[in-house]
């Protein structure tokens, strides 16, 4: 259900099971994203625009006797578009293809090839630029790296022997901001800042950070993270 100001309504079927990813209130429309079990059986992600549903995916594939699953991420809205980001097998369940879902039509972005270090992490849309931001484990290092579809056209913002987790973006008037993270150690990692793909190192690599996240407001860049020292965990934010 879904409630503005008090007010409840339904937007969905009272005897299917539902689980809500993410909402989006965009020019007096809302969006919902989630997943639904319905009477036929089968769990498919979906979004709501105004109650009114349109499936994307099934959330799994059936593969000898059991189920590999598919994922959808995140959603975004720009000029009345839904777009999804996420990854889906083929029938076999043996190819994995990050993609993103425009009003529910798919594009692929890449191949994945291993299903715990490829990933994608954020979608933003600006005219008619599409930037996706994903993570995906170099097979010959052995390192994660961090990567940058635009346009179809496939960057690597960050990679080496470190393992590097692309953590956000944010693309305003035209210029890129994205936060990675870079493991040092095990237990160690650096917070990395980029402005159109110039770096700056915003932690030293003397503690570990969890999770960071990016929003800018004008001229204002916020990058705030959740920090782990020896069990001692606090939020910072820079």
């Amino acid at each position: 259900v879904l409630w503005k100001n008090g007010v409840q309504s339904r937007f969905s079927e009272p005897a299917n099971y539902v689980q809500i990813e993410q909402l989006i209130v965009d020019k007096g429309n809302v969006y919902v994203l989630g997943k639904e079990y319905t009477a036929d059986l089968v769990e498919k992600y979906k979004y709501w625009k105004n109650g009114i549903a349109t499936n994307i995916i099934n959330s799994s594939v059936p593969v000898s006797g059991d189920r590999v699953p598919n994922r959808i991420t995140k959603m975004t809205v720009a000029n009345n578009d839904v777009y999804c980001i996420g990854d889906e097998w083929n029938t076999a369940g043996t190819i994995l293809t990050a993609k993103y879902w425009k009003n529910a039509v798919p594009t692929n972005i890449t191949i994945f090839k291993d299903e715990i270090f490829d990933y994608i992490s954020e979608i933003q849309v600006n005219g008619i630029d599409i930037s996706i931001l994903y993570n995906q484990l170099n097979t010959s290092t052995f390192a994660q790296e961090a990567k940058l579809w635009k346009n179809n056209t496939i960057s690597v913002l960050a990679s080496g022997n470190s393992d590097f987790s692309a953590e956000g973006m944010v693309v305003k008037d035209g210029v890129e901001h994205i936060v990675i993270n870079e493991e040092i150690s095990g237990s160690k990692t650096k917070v990395l800042y980029f402005k159109d793909r110039v770096k700056t190192e915003i932690t030293d690599g003397s503690f570990d950070v969890q999770r960071s996240y990016i929003r800018v407001d004008g001229s204002n860049v916020c990058v705030a993270y959740f920090t782990d020292l020896d069990f001692n965990y606090s939020i910072k934010y820079w």
